[in-house]
């Protein structure tokens, strides 16, 4: 999973690797909480590149998201 900053666009990226990275028991209910927590018109998901394009106002949620639903050793941060 990376968390990418898109220079000054307002917007960062979220790359989901889900079928190589975790098992859908860890990262479906990240999934589902992150959709509860961003509004639908503040993100986009690209299914081809398994990528969420997020509005920046939603960064430090989504950052909070995933450190609840993953070990801090699994992740890289930024």
């Amino acid at each position: 999973m990376h968390i990418d900053k898109i220079g000054k666009s307002g917007y960062f990226t979220l790359t989901l690797d889900t079928e190589l990275q975790f098992p859908e028991k860890y990262w479906r209910p990240f999934l589902d909480e992150l959709k509860a927590t961003v509004r639908p018109h503040d993100r986009d998901y690209d299914q081809a590149t398994q990528t969420w394009t997020i509005r920046e106002a939603h960064y430090q949620a989504v950052v909070e998201l995933r450190r609840k639903h993953f070990e801090k050793d699994q992740i890289s941060l930024f």
